[in-house]
């Protein structure tokens, strides 16, 4: 868990520079360091509880954000369900990415779950740094309820079928996989971005 601090605290930073972008925080402190957490509480569980199975975490990692926006945040339950899911889809993209990153140029590292860790949320980082100069330009805030049930199919596919190439490419255990798995996680981040 020591080892684990600096990730962790990453992505909470991370956490709040993404949410800021789109919603504002609430004047009552107490619940915004409640939403912190319990953002923390669950990253640091996952750290001591490894052997959690993929779907059962990623469930509640989607839980935990979501409820931690809910406190943290004033908006629409909508919009923040969507960003919710949208974070979650981007984080998971970003530690796929460098996972294949790590396979493909420095294999003796990709089991090494700490470099992983660490180069995913300086990842994830330059993406919310990115995010928020094009959101802050364009001033770009609201998200249409209409579209909202829509918007949360896309990350939650992207989700889907992320996890599924990745089990995929590791069961193959082939350069080429590995390769055309890294391609394939740049195009659905690019078009959950784009979206």
């Amino acid at each position: 868990i020591g080892v684990e601090i600096i990730p962790i605290t990453l992505i909470l930073v991370i956490f709040f520079s993404y949410f800021d972008i789109f919603f504002s925080k609430r004047k009552n402190k107490y619940q915004i360091v409640c939403s912190a957490i319990i953002f923390l509480a669950w990253q640091i569980v996952t750290c001591i509880i490894q052997d959690i199975p993929i779907n059962i975490k990623l469930s509640i990692t989607i839980m935990v954000t979501f409820s931690s926006v809910i406190l943290a945040y004033r908006g629409k339950v909508w919009s923040k369900c969507v960003f919710s899911i949208s974070f979650n889809a981007i984080w998971m993209l970003m530690e796929t990415f460098t996972n294949y990153i790590l396979m493909i140029y420095c294999e003796q590292y990709a089991d090494d779950q700490i470099i992983g860790s660490f180069m995913s949320k300086l990842f994830f980082g330059g993406v919310i740094a990115a995010l928020r100069k094009v959101f802050s330009d364009d001033e770009i805030k609201n998200l249409p309820t209409r579209y909202s049930f829509m918007l949360v199919l896309i990350p939650l596919g992207s989700i889907y079928i992320m996890n599924n190439i990745f089990m995929l490419s590791y069961h193959m255990n082939d350069d080429n996989a590995n390769v055309h798995s890294a391609i394939t996680v740049l195009l659905l981040f690019g078009i959950n971005i784009l979206i």
